[in-house]
């Protein structure tokens, strides 16, 4: 007894898509995708962030570090915890906490205040530093560095003592 034998065809890949189209769907278009959604809700997000802090930089700066009764540098990190940097916005925001606002104050701070708010940041810094139980040795002092552009163009550098404790 013979059984028909069904034929079959085998089969066929569907046609390819049109180019235009495996372009729109390559993950690389993402990018371009992100970046006109971005641009469109108009938030201030990556990639093309405005940054006016970096576009108008200020003449000067300064940074705190701490030194041990033979001024030899202690590492902040170590100790406190926290970068130079976190350690120096401490101590500009416990200088406008002692109303010195303005940036032309804070570059020229009397040094009664200075040397009061550098205690009172000192004070912190060892607190941070027995937390972490690695207190910081005794005396600590802490110096701050005040860098200026001049007028013509040289950059200067003022080191001080600010506070011991």
């Amino acid at each position: 007894m013979d059984l028909p034998v069904a034929v079959t065809t085998p089969p066929t890949a569907p046609p390819p898509a049109p180019r235009w189209r495996r372009l729109l769907l390559h993950p690389l278009m993402a990018v371009p995708l992100f970046i006109i959604i971005t641009q469109q809700l108009g938030e201030k997000g990556y990639p093309f962030s405005n940054f006016p802090m970096y576009s108008n930089p200020s003449d000067w700066d300064d940074y705190i570090y701490l030194t041990d009764a033979q001024n030899q540098p202690i590492g902040i990190q170590t100790h406190v915890g926290m970068s130079s940097a976190k350690l120096n916005k401490v101590f500009n925001n416990t200088m406008k906490d002692f109303g010195l606002r303005q940036s032309a104050v804070k570059r020229n701070a009397p040094p009664e205040i200075e040397s009061k708010v550098g205690a009172e940041v000192l004070a912190k810094a060892r607190r941070w530093s027995e937390n972490r139980q690695r207190p910081l040795p005794q005396p600590t002092r802490l110096h701050r560095v005040i860098i200026e552009l001049q007028p013509d163009g040289r950059l200067t550098e003022r080191t001080h003592f600010v506070a011991e404790g």
